[in-house]
């Protein structure tokens, strides 16, 4: 499955036409309190009209450079953060790097050659990006970490450095990209260089598939929660479907089967994120994600939708998880446009049933959600 966080790295960009949704749609979303997450840099300020983006409560994004310069406050911010992982696992590709930088047309990526020294990268850059000092009484710097998983602090460098000389860097070329060995590097900007908008926290992209233990999972997970709520922002967590091949190289195990950490690990973060995809049953595939949940907590659950399903799709899903009290919906493309101007366009339809926004009837009619 094409990773969530690669798909993620959008921009955004500016429409054809006026696009359908607005800001003022943002007022509109229902159930009150509903989290409505958007993969993109935020707008660059409150009266951008042509941003593609809307309606939304949280922008998701990895593109701190536009954050940076975005006065926008119509909503907050969550840093998408990549999960590393280890290259000797079942997935051996490399992991992104972001600001992409390449050599002769081929982008640089990282690898791991320990889950250790994979984990200890993650957490260094959120404790990096969260504000933390290199060192900090909590042991929660962002060279407390690294140091913690072995990694050598000259190994901790900073994306000016890196993108500054990627060769001195990246020294191995795998026929595919250029790759770094046990480098550690950190995020270009932290939560408290961000202007106006507000930060909301981290969303944690775990797609590492490498074979890791329950326990390692779970051990992860819980630092990252300290990281985070430590500073006072939350954490959001995403994998791939629950009840999927993939879960089993994730170290992440369903309730009443050996290694169980599913409980365990909704309880330690703030949002957990269920991929539905327009290749499942959605309706089938929720009720599925749910019962690895001894104690759902609904909550703090989301789902995440895949915007190359459909609209009457969208409307059943949205019945169920605004009856069961979900946290919110996260919007994945999934290679689809964003930013049509018609209310008949088949993305705007999924957006409007999962969001609550009234609908306009000379389009959707009502027997044509």
């Amino acid at each position: 499955m094409t990773a969530l966080g690669i798909s993620f790295l959008v921009t955004a960009g500016v429409a054809d036409a006026a696009p359908y949704f607005t800001k003022a749609d943002d007022s509109l979303i229902s159930p009150q309190g509903f989290r409505v997450v958007m993969p993109s840099a935020c707008p660059i300020n409150n009266s951008q009209s042509d941003y593609l983006y809307y309606p939304q409560t949280e922008c998701l994004s990895k593109e701190l450079d536009k954050l940076e310069l975005s006065t926008w406050t119509g909503g907050a911010f969550d840093y998408l953060l990549w999960a590393n992982r280890y290259d000797g696992g079942h997935n051996k590709n490399p992991n992104p790097l972001y600001p992409v930088v390449t050599i002769d047309t081929f982008a640089c990526r990282a690898r791991f050659s320990t889950i250790t020294y994979a984990d200890g990268a993650t957490l260094g850059q959120a404790s990096y990006f969260l504000g933390y000092p290199a060192h900090d009484r909590s042991g929660h710097g962002y060279l407390d970490e690294t140091e913690a998983a072995g990694i050598p602090d000259g190994s901790v460098i900073s994306a000016t450095a890196f993108s500054g000389n990627p060769s001195t860097y990246c020294t191995t070329f795998d026929g595919s990209y250029y790759d770094t060995t046990d480098l550690v590097i950190l995020p270009e900007y932290t939560a408290t260089d961000i202007g106006t908008t507000p930060v909301e926290g981290i969303s944690a992209d775990f797609e590492v598939q490498d074979g890791r233990s329950p326990t390692q999972t779970s051990a992860l997970v819980a630092e990252l929660a300290a990281l985070t709520h430590g500073r006072g922002y939350r954490l959001s967590f995403y994998t791939n479907p629950l009840d999927g091949a993939e879960e089993q190289y994730n170290g992440i195990v369903g309730t009443g089967k050996a290694g169980a950490n599913t409980d365990t690990l909704l309880l330690d973060v703030d949002y957990f994120d269920l991929l539905l995809t327009h290749t499942t049953n959605e309706k089938a595939e929720l009720s599925s994600e749910l019962s690895q949940f001894a104690a759902p907590v609904y909550g703090k659950l989301q789902v995440t939708w895949d915007l190359q399903s459909d609209g009457s799709d969208a409307a059943s899903i949205y019945s169920i998880i605004t009856a069961d009290g979900f946290g919110g919906v996260v919007f994945w493309a999934n290679g689809a446009k964003l930013g049509n101007a018609s209310c008949r366009n088949s993305v705007n339809r999924q957006i409007t049933n999962l969001t609550g926004l009234p609908k306009n009837r000379s389009c959707f009619g009502i027997a044509l959600p």
